[in-house]
């Protein structure tokens, strides 16, 4: 959603990027090349579950770890998306420290969500497909947080948010952030098809 609103307003993402499915109808907004020819693999030469499901990386990444991995990260990265532009992919806060080497200006967006309803909603999706039960996804959200508390303390420019698609205008500080123009009709436009969505998860 997050990414959706920011490309709505402007940021280049590049492309192509994977498209919509049945589960997330209002689209994915991540570059399909780098998905899928450099961040799975990265995770598979670190022995992880590229989906970043099942075996996460360590969480405090050594530093001789990271610094190998940066220099090929990066350049597969740019030859691919090339400069100026944002890239969205759940699985970078797994591999923080490589991005953090790879990209030391990089403004990063933490999008934030409930622990309880991520765990709902891994239960519910068919791509997650390391069936762990509701005590095992918990353990997958707090390694998250942990590695979001990293990601904070490691100085790295960051704005957290907690997306709120019924106020449009609660995304125009990550926007501006993003270094975006606000679009208050482009969000508006792409905010508005999410509602059935959104309530049918209330139901």
């Amino acid at each position: 959603m997050v990414a959706g609103v920011l490309h709505a307003c402007g940021l280049d993402l590049g492309g192509p990027l994977v498209k919509p499915t049945q589960w997330n109808p209002g689209g994915f907004f991540e570059h399909k090349a780098i998905r899928q020819k450099v961040m799975k693999p990265l995770l598979k030469k670190l022995g992880c579950d590229p989906r970043g499901q099942a075996k996460l990386p360590a969480r405090m990444m050594p530093f001789h770890e990271a610094h190998r991995f940066s220099a090929s990260l990066r350049r597969n990265v740019l030859r691919r998306l090339g400069s100026g532009r944002g890239y969205k992919d759940a699985k970078i806060l797994l591999t923080w420290q490589i991005w953090k080497r790879a990209f030391p200006g990089a403004r990063w967006v933490i999008v934030r969500r409930d622990p309880e309803a991520i765990v709902d909603s891994c239960l519910r999706t068919p791509f997650m497909k390391k069936r762990q039960g509701a005590a095992g996804w918990a353990r997958w959200v707090q390694e998250h947080e942990f590695r979001i508390s990293d990601l904070r303390a490691s100085g790295v420019e960051h704005l957290e948010i907690w997306p709120n698609p019924s106020d449009p205008e609660s995304f125009r500080e990550v926007v501006e952030f993003a270094g975006c123009e606000w679009d208050a009709e482009a969000v508006q436009a792409f905010l508005n098809p999410k509602a059935w969505h959104q309530q049918k998860g209330a139901e």
